[in-house]
């Protein structure tokens, strides 16, 4: 049982491990440079997630109490687990915050100068769907976004590769 369980999680790890190829190159591939306690930590992450999220309840009501419910009725498991989980994935949870922060900021800032009332740029267009509680057209609306940012990150991809600005495609050896 065990070693199918680690053939599994071998299948998969290769798998993202491959998609990581392709977007990074071989040589700049995060995953090769982890190192060992940053992978037993990752998959220390991966279980006790999937362990505190079998037992989660993610309605907006009942969120609060199951965190409650995990803490103290499930004293060892899902306090120790808690425990483990919020110190290794706080750090991370705090940079992509501020990351995300300065995101929104460069991307809101330029669009809201820009936009008047015979001008409306694409990404206010989407926020004021949002705003009018219109998710359904919020959502066409960026996914249409994102299907016409494809072909041109695509093609950064492909220039850069030529020029050696990223690296080249792994070769199957």
């Amino acid at each position: 049982m065990l070693k199918r369980l680690q053939s599994v999680l071998r299948w998969v790890f290769l798998r993202v491990e491959g998609l990581f190829n392709l977007a990074f190159g071989e040589k700049l591939n995060p995953l090769y440079y982890i190192g060992p306690i940053s992978y037993y930590l990752m998959w220390v992450i991966v279980a006790s997630g999937l362990y505190l999220y079998a037992f989660f309840e993610t309605s907006v009501t009942g969120a609060h109490a199951s965190v409650e419910a995990l803490t103290h009725g499930q004293p060892w498991a899902g306090g120790v687990l808690r425990s483990v989980l919020i110190p290794l994935l706080a750090p991370s949870m705090l940079y992509a915050w501020i990351w995300i922060a300065l995101l929104t900021y460069r991307e809101l800032t330029l669009p809201v100068v820009l936009s008047s009332h015979d001008n409306l740029p694409f990404s206010i267009l989407v926020w004021s769907y949002v705003q009018s509680s219109s998710y359904g057209r919020a959502s066409a609306a960026a996914l249409m976004m994102l299907a016409l940012m494809l072909p041109f990150l695509f093609l950064y991809w492909t220039v850069a590769r030529r020029v050696g600005i990223l690296a080249p495609r792994a070769t199957g050896e």
